[in-house]
This record gives structure tokens, C-alpha cells and sequence, in this order.
């Protein structure tokens, strides 16, 4: 009998070399199995995390490459240089629109009515309630010089179209600060890269800098993470602070990317072309904590108040203002 199972056991390993991926589970064997398509001959498991990946990246949440939509930002604007150099109008090319346009019947009940995105942040100019400047979940920033007659898209080419924070600079409001990624602590309130500056900003011709994400080391201090708050010195367009906690990348997925500290940020030179950001201590409890918004104490910059969101870990209750 002995001899007989180590027979039956050799020809069990020989069936499987014989036969590669016999041992998988495939719809073929598993017939009434949801997660598996007919015919495929796969690891489940492999084939899981496949699918999860795949339906990542078309959400905008490459999980191997996290600043997928930067590199096809920059590759969309080389075409349309080499079109404009060969003379082609990038308007008679086969491109068509894909939004955002309202829904026709979106999140409603018991009524029919067009839905569009959400509005995460206003920005009123400080001496005249026309101009207005409005930022998205994710759809980026508009601008209406008439009070919302007309509204125009400001910053379509940005890096990130997740808004959180607009700001004006009180004592130079031709300048206007943009933190991007919705600071909402939402599944797809999505990260963002930075901070953009706009100079002329009311003017016809606006000038978005680039993502502005620095410290002194060079290292990229806020892809990743969220906005919640600019808040720019009353008396000194180049003096800003800027709070940050996490940011979604759509349900379920993973960017496999080692995030930078959340906390408060503060550059004494955001109105340059090469800014610098420190971060500041707010908290003893951690050097990781989210801050979600800021305020300068009426009539004395030099002292602010910040809110400090409550620490996940055991025993850091300790948030608050």
C-alpha cells in the first residue's frame, strides 16, 4: 500500500509539469466565478492584482508611475509644439471633447436635473466682489471677472486639476495662489503636486509659474499630499504658509509612493521663480501630522492659529486648534 501512494504521488508531479498551470484556478474549472473571465488561465491572485492596477491607471492612479498624468501633460504640449511648427492646427486634428460637461441626471432624487463637479474653494478679490476665482474637486481653477456671468478655465495644463486652496495676495492681488489636491478626507478627494502662483492674474494674458513643491534640499515636499490652506501675509506677497494632510488616489488603489510629512509649510519666497519651503513644528507628537487650515490673528501676523487633525495612532488625541 505504502509503495502504491508514492507512485500515485509521483504521477501527480509528473501530471504537473506535464500539464503547466493545471494547478490554477480558471473559469474553466471554476465556472461561476465573478472575479475570473471564462477561458483565462491565470493565478487569481495575479490576475486580482492585474485588474486592480489596470483599473488604477485609467482612473489617473498609475500605480508603477506615480506622476503619470506630469509626463502626459508634457508630452501633450511637445505635439502640439510639433504641430504648430509644421503648421498644423491642432483644432483640425482628431481630437475630441471629453468634459466636463454636466451630468444630465447625476446624484438626484426625485428629480431630473444636469449635475456637475463639486466647487472646493472661493476666492473673492479683496476690493472688488466681480472677480472672482473658483477652484474644483477635480476639474481645476476658474476665473469670472463678472460676478459668474462668464466663467473661464485658468489652469488646464496644470499638473494636477484637484483644487484645494485659493488664495489672493491682500497686498498685491495681481498674484494669486493655488494649492492643489482636495483637502476633503475622501476616498477620491485626490492628492495633488503642489502649489501654482499666477501672476497677472487679472489681467488677459495670466502666467502660471510652474509647480512650485521645493525645500532648500530640492526635495518635492508636497506631491502626494493634499492643500487645505494658503494663507499669504497681509503686507508680503512672497511670505505664505501652507497646510497639508492627505489625499485619496481613488478607491482601492495603491501608488506604491513614499509620501513627504504632512504639517504646516511656510516660504519667504513664493513670489520668486525658484521658491523655498520649510516645514514647520506644530506639533511635539509627531513630525507627520495633518494640518488642515490656517489664519493669521487680526492685526498681528506674526501669530497664527492652525487646526490639528487627530492622530490615528493610540493614545494622540491630541487635535485641535
Amino acid at each position: 500500500m505504502k509503495f502504491l501512494k508514492i507512485l500515485f504521488a509521483i504521477a501527480l508531479v509528473a501530471i504537473a509539469f506535464a500539464v503547466p498551470g493545471w494547478w490554477y484556478i480558471t473559469a474553466d474549472r471554476e465556472s461561476n466565478d465573478p472575479d475570473l473571465p471564462a477561458g483565462v488561465k491565470i493565478d487569481k491572485g495575479v490576475y486580482i492584482a492585474a485588474r486592480q492596477e489596470h483599473i488604477g491607471l485609467i482612473r489617473g492612479a498609475d500605480t508603477a508611475k506615480p506622476d503619470s498624468r506630469s509626463r502626459a501633460i508634457k508630452e501633450l504640449e511637445r505635439s502640439e509644439r510639433e504641430l504648430a511648427e509644421r503648421g498644423e492646427s491642432v483644432q483640425g486634428s482628431s481630437w475630441r471633447s471629453l468634459g466636463p460637461a454636466p451630468i444630465p441626471n447625476g446624484q438626484t432624487v426625485g428629480r431630473t436635473d444636469p449635475v456637475s463637479g463639486r466647487v472646493t474653494s472661493l476666492a473673492v478679490h479683496p476690493s472688488d466682489p466681480n472677480i472672482i476665482f473658483a477652484g474644483t474637486a477635480q476639474g481645476g481653477l476658474y476665473r469670472t471677472l463678472n460676478a459668474g456671468g462668464t466663467w473661464e478655465p485658468m489652469m488646464d495644463n496644470a499638473l494636477s486639476l484637484a483644487i484645494g486652496a485659493v488664495t489672493f495676495a491682500p497686498s498685491d492681488p495681481s498674484i494669486v495662489y493655488v494649492g492643489t489636491g482636495e483637502a476633503g478626507f475622501s476616498l477620491d478627494s485626490f492628492f495633488g503636486v503642489g502649489v501654482y502662483r499666477i501672476n497677472d492674474a487679472l489681467s488677459a494674458n495670466p502666467v502660471l509659474s510652474e509647480v512650485l513643491n521645493r525645500n532648500a534640499a530640492r526635495a518635492d515636499v508636497f506631491s502626494g499630499r493634499s492643500i487645505g490652506k494658503v494663507l499669504v501675509h497681509p503686507n508680503d506677497p512672497n511670505l505664505i504658509y501652507v497646510t497639508t494632510i492627505s489625499g485619496g488616489a481613488g478607491l482601492g488603489s495603491s501608488t506604491g509612493f513614499t509620501f513627504p510629512a504632512r504639517g504646516l509649510y511656510r516660504s519667504f519666497n513664493a513670489a520668486s521663480p525658484n521658491p523655498v519651503f520649510e516645514k514647520l513644528n506644530v506639533s511635539a507628537a509627531s513630525a507627520d501630522r495633518p494640518v488642515l487650515d490656517a489664519v493669521f490673528e487680526p492685526g498681528d501676523p506674526n501669530r497664527m492659529f492652525v487646526t490639528l487633525v487627530d492622530s490615528f495612532a493610540p493614545n494622540q488625541n491630541d487635535g485641535g486648534v
